[in-house]
C-alpha cells in the first residue's frame, strides 16, 4: 500500500506533493453578508492547512464552500472570476504560499448559475477552471457547464483533473485507471442540512489511504509521490485490464 507520508506531515523525496482536504463548514448563505462571512472563513482555513501543515502544497474545499446547500440563485450572491469573493481566493493563497482549490456560484449572462470550481497556484492566478456539466437534476438549478472537464498541471508537475466521487466510485476509479484519487465534502449543519466531511485518498491501487470524519473543518492530508501512478501504467503486467 502507498504512504500517506504519516498525514501529510512528511515528503519522502523531492518528487513527492502533500495535498490536503478540508471538511469546511456548511453555511447557510441566502444573503451578501452571509457570503462574505463564509469566503472569510475559507480564507483563514487557507492559513490553517498552511501552519498546520509546512509541506502542504495544495489545500482542497468541497463543492458548496461558500453558498452552502440553499442552492439559491439570488444575483446579489452570485460571484464572477474579478470578483472580491476569487480576489480574497487569490491573495489568501499568495499570502501563504499554497494552491488552493475553490467553489463558487458563478454569474451567467445565458441564465441560471454556472456551478465552477477554481484552482488558484501559490503566486495568486487562476490556472483552471471547471464548470459542473451535470448538474444534479431537479435538485441542482445550475446551468450546465460549457467548458470541458480540464486537466491541468499542478504542484510539483502532477496532472490533476476534477472529479466529484463517493468512496464506491474513488475505489474503482482509482483501480480501473491507475490513478489517485481525492474527495471531500463540506461538514456539520446549517440547521436545515447535514453534510459528512468524508475527507478520502484512494491510491492506485483501489486501496483507502487515509479516509476523514464528519467534523467540520478538520483538515485531512497525504502525500503523493510524482510519477507512482504513471509507472504503474507502464510497468504492471497484471492489473485491471487482463
Amino acid at each position: 500500500m502507498s504512504g500517506s507520508g504519516l498525514g501529510g506531515l512528511n515528503k519522502s523525496s523531492p518528487d513527492s506533493v502533500v495535498i490536503g482536504l478540508c471538511q469546511s463548514q456548511l453555511f447557510d448563505v441566502q444573503k451578501r453578508d452571509q457570503l462574505q462571512h463564509a469566503v472569510e472563513h475559507v480564507c483563514s482555513l487557507v492559513s490553517k492547512a498552511h501552519n498546520s501543515y509546512p509541506l502542504m502544497d495544495m489545500i482542497v474545499f468541497p463543492e458548496y464552500c461558500v453558498h452552502g446547500l440553499s442552492m439559491s440563485t439570488d444575483d446579489s450572491i452570485m460571484c464572477t472570476l474579478d470578483g472580491p469573493e476569487v480576489g480574497a481566493f487569490k491573495r489568501a493563497c499568495k499570502e501563504n504560499n499554497i494552491w488552493g482549490c475553490f467553489s463558487i456560484m458563478e454569474r451567467n449572462e445565458l441564465g441560471m448559475p454556472w456551478n465552477t470550481g477554481l484552482i488558484i497556484n501559490a503566486q495568486g492566478e487562476v490556472v483552471n477552471y471547471y464548470r459542473k456539466m451535470h448538474p444534479w437534476v431537479p435538485v441542482e438549478p445550475w446551468y450546465p457547464g460549457n467548458s470541458g472537464i480540464p486537466v491541468f498541471t499542478g504542484p510539483g508537475g502532477i496532472r490533476m483533473a476534477h472529479i466529484n466521487s463517493w468512496e464506491i466510485t474513488n475505489r474503482s476509479n482509482s483501480f480501473c485507471n491507475l490513478m489517485w484519487t481525492c474527495s471531500v465534502a463540506l461538514a456539520g449543519s446549517d440547521g436545515m442540512f447535514n453534510s459528512m466531511g468524508e475527507a478520502m485518498f484512494c491510491n492506485p491501487e483501489g486501496e483507502v489511504v487515509r479516509h476523514g470524519n464528519g467534523n467540520a473543518d478538520e483538515i485531512f492530508a497525504c502525500e503523493i509521490r510524482k510519477g507512482d501512478a504513471l509507472e504503474k501504467r507502464r510497468n504492471w503486467g497484471v492489473e485491471n485490464s487482463t
